[in-house]
């Protein structure tokens, strides 16, 4: 099922805050909690309000819920979630009743109380039910399709190769409580690094740029590679976008001028601020949503009615490649530099809702022509 219904026209008499579902739906509680909540959601997926939860299940995706993901179900043909199952509508929990208890995970050696194996935990496919979800029939979060359309899982790298990475440290999760010593290689780290970590961030892109003298002018051309995400870059979540930023200036520092025609889109940015680079040379790499209604985009209110009008995100180890001129009538020093900056969501939606997000630069090349 699906919300059933249109959502509220925005009242223009009234303050206007940009989107939110509860604004739109006021009297539903929608399915954000069967993944942000899912501990409080399993026996109420669509009429679990995350603003009115009051037990452990604020915690959002704990420990006693994720070991106790017995299976998740997956249509055969697609090996991807069935449509409107996401979160805990596609989880198989095993919650013994009375005072029993029972724990899922990934060692096949465990002897202590009600501690079992369950080889679930060391695959992708545990991630699918809550990072692979489409509303109206539009894909919206598609980490775990694009991971399974990508080079990852028959080098047998899965979601937890990345997001829950060794140490190198951690020998025992358990010490003195049964847990067994053991190679701090196949220990499972539980920090889940994601969208707001910079170190995380910073090792996925490669960036790269050449640039040589033609007929008066400077030619740059610029490769982004997504070379170590197991998804698209950026994925998931459409406020997430990425924005590549390319510049030239001659020998005094002064910026030349730009003959060429790859330019930043509207939503980098507009106005004269240092982070507005709507018009500059350079790209930007999003999913954008366009609203059927209202014919917003690009939309983060992917509950509404959306199309896909456009998605320039980087596949998993593919590499973009975009070219720029710049007009240098003399031969004296330039020196080019392009850098990518991860955006967590769209300048004008941020302002809106009054968000101080600061740019994430994930890389950044700089080169000199003499």
């Amino acid at each position: 099922r699906d919300y059933g219904r249109f959502p509220l026209r925005p009242d223009l008499n009234q303050p206007w805050y940009g989107p939110g579902f509860k604004l739109d739906f006021p009297d539903q509680a929608g399915n954000c909690a069967s993944c942000h909540m899912p501990g409080e959601s399993t026996s109420a997926p669509y009429n679990t309000d995350v603003n009115k939860v009051a037990s452990n299940a604020v915690q959002g995706t704990h420990c006693d819920f994720c070991h106790k993901i017995a299976d998740v179900r997956l249509d055969s043909a697609t090996s991807l979630p069935y449509e409107n199952m996401p979160g805990v509508l596609s989880i198989e929990l095993r919650r013994p009743v009375g005072g029993s208890q029972m724990f899922l995970g990934p060692f096949d050696d465990v002897d202590v109380g009600p501690d079992t194996y369950s080889p679930l935990q060391n695959e992708s496919r545990i991630c699918a039910p809550c990072h692979n979800a489409s509303f109206w029939g539009t894909p919206i979060y598609q980490s775990y399709a694009e991971w399974l359309a990508s080079p990852y899982p028959e080098e047998g790298k899965t979601c937890q190769s990345c997001h829950m990475k060794p140490d190198g440290v951690t020998a025992n999760f358990a010490p003195g409580r049964g847990g067994l010593d053991r190679n701090p290689e196949s220990v499972f780290t539980h920090s889940f690094p994601g969208a707001a970590d910079v170190d995380l961030l910073q090792h996925t892109a490669k960036l790269e740029v050449d640039a040589h003298r033609q007929g008066g002018r400077i030619v740059v051309t610029v490769r982004v590679t997504n070379e170590n995400a197991g998804h698209d870059m950026p994925t998931d979540s459409p406020l997430r976008n990425m924005i590549l930023v390319v510049a030239a200036k001659d020998a005094g520092g002064r910026d030349l001028a730009y003959v060429g025609k790859q330019v930043v889109p509207e939503w980098g940015g507009t106005g004269d601020g240092p982070a507005d680079h709507a018009g500059h040379p350079g790209k930007g790499y999003a999913k954008i949503l366009e609203e059927l209604w209202t014919g917003v985009s690009p939309s983060a209110a992917y509950w509404r009615q959306t199309t896909v009008k456009e998605d320039t995100r980087i596949p998993a180890r593919a590499t973009d490649t975009t070219q720029y001129e710049f007009r240098a009538l003399d031969n004296g020093l330039a020196t080019v530099e392009a850098k990518l900056i991860f955006r967590r969501a769209y300048p004008e939606l941020a302002k809106q809702k009054g968000w101080e997000l600061q740019d994430i630069e994930m890389a950044r090349q700089t080169l000199t022509l003499p």
